[in-house]
């Protein structure tokens, strides 16, 4: 099975593309990051040993439950598509996908539970145009929805997404 993607061709493989952060998620990221620091300095220097285990052990756990959802990359194949993250990999089987959709995330978004920028934008999210979905995305500019067929919906970005896009295309719906 071939398929054709962008100017280039693909025989039974998969389609792997980076998740790129966009810049105010990439300052967020370090100046968060910068902040763990200078906190777990001013801990060290003023608090007693439990305030300073307990601030170094808070962090940790924050920058952990980022590291396991932060999306590093979106790959495809014929039969799955994964998210891959820093600590463990999500997979959708792409049978199980109803609709897949280039979008952009839309200026009404209200973050429910997740990171907006910290690593990423991660997490549930809810919009008028969309309804509730769970995204993982670095720039907004890269974005597609998939819709599975129990309706859960999530918001993926990627570099060239439309690659992506248009690869489920052709799994979902192979030309005859």
């Amino acid at each position: 099975m071939k398929y054709q993607i962008s100017n280039f061709l693909l025989m039974e493989s998969n389609l792997k593309r980076k998740v790129l952060l966009s810049n105010s998620s990439f300052v967020c990221t370090m100046l968060t990051l910068m902040v763990f620091v200078a906190i777990i300095a001013f801990t060290y220097r003023t608090s007693s040993g439990i305030a300073f285990v307990l601030c170094c052990l808070l962090i940790c756990i924050a920058i952990l439950v980022s590291l396991f959802y932060i999306p590093m990359s979106v790959e495809v194949t014929p039969d799955y598509l994964f998210i891959n993250r820093a600590l463990r990999k999500k997979s959708f089987p792409i049978k199980k996908i109803k609709e897949i959709l280039p979008v952009s995330v839309p200026a009404d978004a209200l973050r429910l539970c997740g990171s907006g920028g910290f690593m990423g934008y991660w997490g549930w999210y809810k919009a008028d145009s969309i309804g509730r979905y769970f995204a993982y995305y670095g720039r907004s500019s890269d974005c597609f929805l998939i819709t599975l067929d129990n309706d859960k919906k999530y918001l993926l970005g990627c570099q060239e997404s439309e690659d992506i896009c248009n690869f489920i295309h052709t799994c979902i719906k192979p030309e005859f």
